[in-house]
């Protein structure tokens, strides 16, 4: 692939001029078969006895990767705009259609789905990570980071705390940073109260599972012969997108947080390109109040 003159699709479909050749799926069978790559699957060790294409048919099946479309029956793939996706201390974790956040809850049962890879072919185009920066102070941040959440706004991850012990206790109890080309042409990065944050994403967990049910059940082509008609899924009210959380304060990326400011730095330009409130001045160590359409001029 890297060698050759032309452009070449390498990715777990099969499809294009390596649709029968070294596919994806085909390098990750025969890699396994050799014992050069040991991946599990269903907490089974994998690849020993699947072939390539069986390994096509797999990740066709969403068994150990993710991808940021929904799929429903007779509907064309869209963007699924109430993705969370979370790595979190070497292992990653999608929304797996129970309302939970897998960062902070991956644990309970449901909640979060581990994979191998996800695949964004529709976020890439979204402003929030087609106009992305990273760079300065808020790379070397995310670099350091033991958690990193994706959603269609960008990314999050918890600010350090000398009194947390793992990534998810600093989560619950102290500061996320946010970075999103939806700042751009700002070069800032962002502090934020990680309860407002857990709320965002629970918000988008709730409505990622109302679709999923409804997904499930064909609602979404109601007169189709295959939609499940009288499905108690069809009848339930998606949740709405959830407001993002408040923005506590802002920074160019090349400056390293350090104790919460007495002023925010944001301006209310600034705000209104995010579509994020400030948040009230103390709620460093309560929940936000959010103060829309304040910000400095």
């Amino acid at each position: 692939v890297l060698e050759s003159p032309s452009y070449l699709v390498f990715d777990e479909s099969g499809w294009g001029a390596l649709a029968h050749g070294d596919n994806l799926g085909a390098v990750l069978g025969r890699e396994a078969v050799a014992g050069r790559l040991r991946f599990m699957r269903g907490g089974v060790p994998f690849g020993v006895t699947h072939t390539g294409r069986e390994v096509s048919r797999l990740a066709a099946a969403g068994r150990w990767m993710a991808s940021d479309r929904r799929h429903a029956r007779g509907v064309a793939p869209r963007l699924n705009d109430a993705l969370v996706a979370c790595w979190s201390e070497g292992a990653l974790y999608v929304s797996a259609g129970a309302e939970g956040d897998p960062c902070s809850g991956y644990t309970r049962r449901g909640a979060g789905r581990q994979v191998a890879l996800l695949h964004l072919s529709s976020l890439k185009r979204q402003p929030a990570f087609s106009q992305l920066r990273i760079e300065g102070e808020a790379a070397a941040s995310l670099a350091a980071a033991r958690q990193i959440t994706l959603t269609e706004h960008g990314l999050w991850w918890p600010l350090p705390s000398p009194n947390a012990s793992s990534a998810s206790e600093a989560a619950q109890h102290h500061q996320h940073a946010w970075l999103s080309g939806l700042a751009s042409p700002d070069a800032a990065w962002f502090r934020l109260s990680s309860k407002g944050v857990r709320a965002y994403l629970l918000g988008l967990s709730a409505r990622d599972a109302a679709r999923r049910r409804r997904d499930a059940a064909g609602c979404a082509r109601a007169t189709s012969r295959h939609a499940s008609l009288g499905s108690p899924a069809c009848d339930e009210a998606v949740p709405p997108q959830p407001p993002l959380p408040c923005v506590v304060e802002c920074a160019p990326l090349d400056v390293r947080w350090g104790p919460p400011s007495l002023t925010s730095g944001c301006t209310r330009r600034l705000l209104t390109r995010l579509g994020v409130a400030l948040c009230a001045a103390d709620c460093v160590r309560r929940p936000c109040n959010s103060r829309v359409g304040r910000g400095l001029d």
